[in-house]
């Protein structure tokens, strides 16, 4: 049956697949009504469009971008065979149901997500924009006023901006595209305050290492080669062994940001064999992060964090004398500044080695 009634005094759910280039796709979407006959009617509005070839709108229905209603009020309002009808659809929608339909459809991963729903809720909250405010709406906002009245921290109107990102890219359908870069420019950023780096050195790092379990030790050495993040879900804790290009000793590293991100990270093949060994990871998150936490304060330095081995990694590359664009791309850096935080230490260290030298001269 193509409709029916999940329970009784429910709306009616359209449950039908269509084939489209090939390929089956099923629609399971509320009809919106809860009489079986207005059901029937937009269940055959849809197989007009499959008819018509209006694939887009299909598949956006499948996605949640838009609902069965938003095609039968662009019907009733002859814009449903426009050229760019999903477009004239989606603008006259609610701004607000359009962001979380774009947050809830990206790759994003759940705390991520989490996020962007805490700011899009903040964002609503300011009343800068109206219960009816449109995506055409966005252009209008003067994003340089309402930085200063927003009240939380860097961090946190960072991931506002991050959050229109994403949504306008999936807007849009393409980061490229004019109207996603003519608004993303009119949004400031705001700088951030760096996180310490704690120093852990090279010796601490085997010393500490030394203390874990023999079965999670290879987790520790993945982490200082690559200069992944560990953090519970992060790029390490992703890693398979699909993402090991055994040939030419790469790992194909899943982003932190969206799910389906990768970048190629190199390993001396000399290490290798800590690679292999220690993805996936042996252990949890949980238990990595005790085992390291324990090291710590057993070598009397509890403040050291996992997240220091990242710190490490790129520390040891710098002094290594690997130029700064390099260490850049080894740490996925997206600001190149939050690379120069680590090279000005490097920098200041052989300072403070300099003048060592001359006074010892004298």
């Amino acid at each position: 049956m193509s409709v029916y009634k999940p329970t009784p005094g429910s709306d009616w759910v359209i449950d039908r697949e269509f084939r489209m280039d090939g390929r089956a796709l099923r629609i399971k979407a509320s009809s919106w009504t809860g009489q079986k006959r207005e059901a029937l009617v937009r269940e055959a509005l849809l197989v007009e469009l499959h008819r018509a070839g209006r694939f887009a709108l299909i598949r956006a229905l499948k996605a949640g971008e838009i609902t069965i209603l938003d095609l039968v009020a662009a019907k009733e309002e002859r814009r449903l065979y426009v050229p760019d009808a999903l477009r004239e659809i989606t603008d006259r929608r609610s701004l607000w149901d359009v962001l979380e339909a774009c947050i809830a459809m990206g790759t994003a991963g759940e705390k991520t997500k989490k996020r962007y729903r805490l700011s899009l809720a903040k964002l609503k909250g300011t009343g800068v924009l109206g219960e009816h405010a449109s995506m055409r709406t966005l252009q209008a906002v003067n994003w340089s006023a309402l930085r200063t009245q927003w009240g939380g921290s860097a961090s946190d109107w960072n991931h506002l901006v991050r959050m229109l990102s994403h949504a306008l890219t999936l807007y849009y359908g393409d980061v490229y595209a004019p109207e996603r870069r003519q608004l993303v420019a009119k949004i400031p950023k705001a700088r951030e305050p760096r996180s310490r780096l704690a120093m852990l050195s090279l010796h601490l790092f085997r010393q500490m290492v030394a203390k874990t379990p023999a079965l999670v030790r290879p987790t520790y050495w993945t982490l200082l080669l690559t200069g992944m993040r560990a953090g519970d879900g992060g790029e390490y804790f992703r890693c398979t062994p699909a993402n090991l290009d055994k040939a030419e000793h790469l790992i194909l590293v899943p982003g932190t940001k969206t799910v389906g991100s990768r970048a190629a990270v190199a390993v001396h093949a000399d290490d290798w064999h800590w690679v292999e060994a220690g993805i996936p990871a042996p252990r949890q998150y949980k238990w990595v992060r005790e085992h390291w936490k324990r090291a710590a304060e057993a070598c009397g330095r509890p403040e050291i964090r996992l997240h220091d081995i990242r710190h490490l990694s790129i520390r040891l590359a710098l002094d290594g004398g690997a130029p700064l664009a390099d260490v850049q791309a080894h740490a996925r850096h997206e600001d190149p500044t939050m690379t120069m935080d680590y090279a000005r230490i490097e920098s200041s260290r052989r300072a403070a080695d300099a003048i060592r030298k001359a006074l010892v001269a004298e």
